[in-house]
C-alpha cells in the first residue's frame, strides 16, 4: 500500500471510528457528570478535576480517587488504589499489542494514554474483523478524550444541584455500557467458549473476592483469573 493510498483512506477510517464511538460518547455523559458531582462534594475544584481527567483519563480510577479524597490528600493511598484499578490496562494493552506493534513507540504511548475500556473493546473487535488503522483508533479515542475532561469539570461546577447523585443509579451507567460492548466480542457461538469462558471466570472471581479485598483489588484478581482461564482453554484447544 502506498503512502498516497493510505492518505486517501485515513479520513474514511477516522470517520468510521467516530461513528462507532458516538453512541458510547453520548451514553457516558451521565457518568462524567456523576464523577464531577461526587468530586464537588469532596471539595475538589474544577481545575483539579480538569487536570485529573486529562491526566488520568480513566473513569473507574477517578471514582476510586474521588472516594478516597480527603484533607490532607492521602497521595500514596490514592496512587496505589488507582494503580490497582488500572492494572487491567496492562492485560488490555497486551491484547491489542499485535495491532500496533509496527508503530513508533511515541505513537504507542499516545494510544495507550487514550485507551479506555470502550475504545479497547471496539478497537479489538475491529482488529479481529479487519480494517484497524491508527486513523480509525484516533476516531475512536478523540471524541471521548475531548469530551471527558470538559464534562467531569462541568459536573464539579453544577454538582451542588444534584444532591446524592448515586441514589439514581447513574453510577451503573459505565458498567452497563461495557456489558453491552462485550456482546460484540462474541459474534458467533463458536466464539462463546474462548471468549465467554474467561469473561465468566473473571466476573465470578471478582464477585467472590470483593467482600474480602475490596472493589479495587477484586478487579485485578478477577482479571488475572480471566487470563488464567483463557490460557487453560487455549492449551486445551491445542491438545485436541
Amino acid at each position: 500500500m502506498t503512502d498516497t493510498t493510505f492518505q486517501d483512506i485515513a479520513p474514511a477510517r477516522f470517520r468510521d471510528g467516530v461513528k462507532e464511538i458516538l453512541p458510547v460518547t453520548f451514553s457516558v455523559i451521565p457518568y462524567t457528570l456523576l464523577i464531577g458531582a461526587l468530586a464537588a462534594q469532596k471539595g475538589i475544584s474544577p481545575l483539579e478535576m480538569l487536570i485529573m481527567s486529562a491526566g488520568t483519563f480513566a473513569g473507574g480510577a477517578q471514582f476510586v480517587a474521588v472516594g478516597l479524597w480527603e484533607t490532607p490528600v492521602p497521595v500514596f493511598a490514592i496512587a496505589f488504589a488507582v494503580f490497582v484499578v488500572n492494572s487491567r490496562h496492562i492485560l488490555m494493552g497486551a491484547a491489542i499489542a499485535p495491532a500496533i506493534q509496527h508503530l513508533p513507540w511515541r505513537i504507542k504511548l499516545l494510544m495507550a494514554h487514550v485507551m479506555v475500556d470502550e475504545t479497547w473493546a471496539i478497537a479489538l473487535t475491529r482488529y479481529k474483523r479487519g480494517g484497524f488503522t491508527p486513523a480509525y483508533y484516533a476516531g475512536l479515542a478523540l471524541p471521548l478524550f475531548l469530551l471527558w475532561p470538559c464534562l467531569t469539570t462541568l459536573g464539579v461546577v453544577i454538582g451542588d444541584l444534584v444532591p446524592e447523585p448515586e441514589r439514581y443509579g447513574i453510577d451503573f451507567a459505565f458498567a452497563g455500557i461495557f456489558l453491552f460492548l462485550l456482546q460484540a466480542m462474541i459474534p458467533s457461538k463458536a466464539d462463546l467458549r474462548p471468549v465467554g469462558g474467561p469473561i465468566l471466570a473473571a466476573g465470578i472471581t471478582a464477585a467472590l473476592v470483593v467482600p474480602f479485598v475490596g472493589s479495587a483489588l477484586s478487579i485485578l484478581i478477577g482479571a488475572l483469573a480471566g487470563v488464567a482461564a483463557g490460557a487453560l482453554l487455549y492449551r486445551a484447544g491445542d491438545r485436541r
